[in-house]
């Protein structure tokens, strides 16, 4: 199995620590170029944060940020969600996959992946092609390995997959 998973998105929560300087009639929201960043503030003070890959990213826009606006976001941010995607390096059988688990949802008319709730949280959409997005991944930054190690755990021992010759045709197992 290739281990080449990389984060593509995340998602944090905080709150504004001065909320004499809150927006009073609407929420605002300001982006971030490079790197891909928009923050949101709601009138209750509370800011969600939308993209950036790794936390040196997120320290440059909050910095940004917080000289742009004079709003000072709580010290503490609460991940709501990462996005990571990855390669199996196999192809999988879809079909027989999915019923190896109880949790999964596979539609090949409504959609070309399988569908696999992994826990509360954690779900992994994989491809025939062997490619996987996770997303779910919640809590503290540092869990996302715990999130990855889940997930291999799951697909070493439950994914069929299909291997080809070099002709095309199906090898026989």
């Amino acid at each position: 199995m290739k281990d080449e998973f990389s984060i593509v998105s995340m998602v944090r929560c905080s709150n504004v620590a001065n909320d004499l300087l809150l927006p009073r009639e609407q929420e605002t929201v300001l982006l971030s170029e490079v790197p891909r960043i928009s923050v949101v503030i709601y009138t209750s003070g509370r800011v969600i944060v939308y993209g950036g890959q790794d936390k040196d990213s997120w320290a440059t826009v909050m910095q940004a940020f917080q000289d742009s606006t004079g709003l000072f976001l709580s010290s503490e941010f609460e991940l709501k969600n990462v996005v990571m995607v990855g390669d199996l390096g196999r192809r999988v059988d879809l079909i027989k996959s999915c019923m190896s688990y109880v949790e999964v949802e596979y539609e090949p008319e409504q959609f070309p992946g399988m569908i696999l709730h992994l826990d509360e949280h954690l779900t992994a959409l994989v491809f025939s092609s062997g490619k996987v997005v996770l997303t779910g991944i919640r809590g503290n930054a540092n869990r996302i390995q715990e999130y990855l190690d889940n997930f291999y755990d799951e697909s070493h021992s439950l994914i069929y997959t299909t291997e080809y010759r070099e002709d095309g045709e199906e090898a026989v197992a």
